[in-house]
């Protein structure tokens, strides 16, 4: 037979004793009381705490807010265990005010908070030994809004992402850069590049407006550029315009001959007199606008009016049609706005007026010199090759004769 050991009998009473206790605390439970309770561990002075996030100075509180807008969250707290303060005190107010001088630096110098962000609001509190912030963000663009944003490393970039753009008549699109050299001034430059270098592909010169975020961006930062183009012609009509220009275009570069390329180009600038007319009313006007289609290839291709502007565009897209270098040169006749062709051949360079030809004869027009330009009236701006002589090709004294 077993012995118990000493003390055993009086282990044995504290149990029971302790169970009867439990029993009788638990008949609330059994009558519908419900306890709950919960683990809360105090944050971490080290941040580790899963997506805590936690500022010590006004550059970690930066940043710390930076990630929550970042990230597109509306809410999110920081922790902050200390901040330089003359009493070391982490004093709400004194918190609050320093977030918010981090909101003014956030909207005013980070690109993606002055294009995304609305408004950033602040609560503060003092828990025991530690202060937390509690921010909340509002949002002006929608996520997708946000992502759309392409990144633009180089100017070259920057001018194919136009190009792109303006073909497909698209109404806006939003770039970030770091390039110094990209301003708004110069995405609107490019913008108009693109249209008097594609005329076939782009149909009309859109009105290009261009907002930059932030305003006054700190050197060398990042900067979004929101970029729209307006037209007073509906977006349908437009690529219908462009389509028809790229249909008589190839039909006209099909049917075109000659034995050299100055009778070539000499036969394209024929076709051009006999498909348009000068539209001399639109002409003197002091500032016509580009949404005119007779400042268009369009116009002279298929609507049979045109400006000096729509006679230069309409054979840049048929020079280009027929891989003949040919650009469009803006500049001034007498003082008023002109465009007309720069065509280079075997190697030379040379201006001509299809629009001159048509009206007053090719012969002071066509194939001609930078000085016999200047002679006429001509102005251009530098940086174009340079047409040292005209060339010895004889044209009938009219185009259209």
């Amino acid at each position: 037979m077993s012995r118990r050991k000493p003390g055993t009998a009086r282990r044995t009473l504290a149990v029971l004793l302790a169970a009867l206790i439990m029993l009788s605390g638990c008949s609330g439970i059994l009558e519908g009381e419900r306890i709950v309770t919960s683990q809360h561990d105090s944050p971490s002075p080290d941040g580790s705490e899963a997506d805590s996030l936690t500022a010590e100075d006004f550059d970690s509180l930066l940043a710390a807010v930076r990630n929550i807008v970042s990230a597109r969250r509306t809410s999110g707290e920081i922790n902050i265990y200390s901040y330089p303060a003359e009493d070391g005190a982490l004093d709400p107010e004194m918190i609050l005010s320093e977030a918010e001088r981090v909101r003014d630096t956030l909207l005013r110098e980070n690109a993606f908070c002055a294009f995304s962000v609305e408004d950033i609001t602040f609560e503060a509190a003092t828990i025991v030994s530690y202060a937390q912030l509690h921010v909340s963000a509002a949002y002006r663009r929608t996520e997708a809004q946000a992502a759309a944003v392409v990144s633009v490393p180089t100017v070259r970039y920057l001018r194919t992402r136009l190009l792109d753009v303006m073909s497909e008549l698209t109404e806006s699109t939003v770039i970030s850069t770091t390039l110094a050299s990209v301003t708004a001034e110069e995405i609107i430059a490019a913008a108009e590049e693109a249209y008097y270098e594609n005329p076939a592909q782009i149909p009309m010169l859109p009105i290009t407006e261009v907002r930059m975020y932030p305003e006054f961006p700190p050197p060398n930062a990042e900067r979004i550029f929101e970029i729209s183009f307006g037209y007073s012609h509906s977006v349908s009509l437009l690529q219908l315009s462009k389509t028809q220009v790229a249909e008589t275009v190839g039909d006209i570069a099909r049917r075109v001959s000659g034995d050299s390329d100055e009778e070539i180009v000499y036969a394209l600038a024929g076709r051009l007199a006999e498909l348009a007319e000068y539209d001399s009313a639109t002409a003197s006007l002091p500032d016509y606008s580009t949404q005119n289609f007779s400042a268009t290839a369009y116009g002279a291709l298929l609507e049979g009016r045109a400006v000096a502007e729509g006679y230069a565009m309409a054979m840049k897209a048929l020079c280009d049609e027929l891989n003949i270098s040919c650009r469009a040169v803006r500049g001034t006749l007498d003082g008023r706005r002109r465009v007309w062709n720069l065509v280079t051949l075997g190697g030379k360079s040379y201006h001509l007026d299809a629009a001159m030809c048509d009206e007053e004869g090719a012969e002071l027009y066509f194939l001609r010199s930078d000085a016999d330009f200047a002679e006429l009236g001509y102005e251009w701006a530098a940086g174009l090759p340079a047409a040292g002589e005209s060339s010895s090709f004889v044209p009938d004294a009219a185009v259209d004769s």
